[in-house]
């Protein structure tokens, strides 16, 4: 299937290749929504503002554009508008990456440079999702200390903020729904973890030929 389009390109690097149909479709049918004909997935406008001192933005426009170019339409579908925003007004000592704002607009948040500090222990589920996405976290009675290798902040930024938001999108775009919840709030936030886990292994998987 990819053979026609490496041989007009043959040094394009495989990581450029879009998601396979098949995989499109199976992460579509894991996430229980079907995409309407009527929506031709034009790209939503990025907006990238600055961060303030001590922060940053894990990921910009090219890391972005990169991740929408790989999932294709479904990542496209119905998005208005991606938005990198200063944190400001968020609760002070929370974990805030990202937000949904209906219809079809997702905030991503600045975040504190690493390494990250948080007073007492993280809690079992907060450290298992920071650990799966690679942070390495070292922990005392009264502090635990969050560092992030490599690339693996830019990651989670993507797949568990970006993409976890665009799960939640598809599942309120697919129903019509423009501010009333289609599910209970478990729900749309197990399917919305669900789908972009299924991402993350799928942009994993990206060097192995569909």
């Amino acid at each position: 299937m990819l053979a026609a389009r490496r041989a007009g390109a043959p040094h394009r690097s495989r990581g450029d290749e879009p998601l396979a149909a098949h995989r499109q479709q199976r992460l579509i049918s894991d996430l229980g929504v079907e995409l309407r004909e009527d929506d031709d997935g034009r790209w939503p406008r990025i907006r990238v503002g600055r961060s303030r001192p001590g922060f940053l933005h894990p990921i910009g426009r090219g890391e972005i554009v990169e991740v929408l170019t790989f999932f294709g339409p479904l990542a496209r579908y119905g998005l208005r508008s991606i938005e990198l925003r200063q944190s400001v007004g968020e609760e002070s000592g929370s974990l805030t990456l990202s937000r949904l704002l209906v219809p079809g607009r997702i905030v991503l948040y600045e975040q504190t440079q690493p390494p990250w500090l948080f007073r007492g222990e993280l809690s079992q589920e907060s450290k298992a999702r920071l650990e799966r996405a690679g942070a390495a976290i070292e922990s005392e009675p009264a502090l635990t200390r969050v560092e992030w290798p490599g690339r693996s902040l830019a990651d989670f930024m993507l797949f568990d903020g970006l993409m976890h938001e665009i799960g939640h999108h598809l599942i309120q775009h697919h129903k019509g729904k423009r501010l009333a919840r289609v599910m209970r709030t478990s729900d749309h936030e197990r399917r919305a973890e669900q789908f972009a886990v299924a991402c993350r292994r799928a942009w994993v998987r990206r060097e192995t030929p569909a």
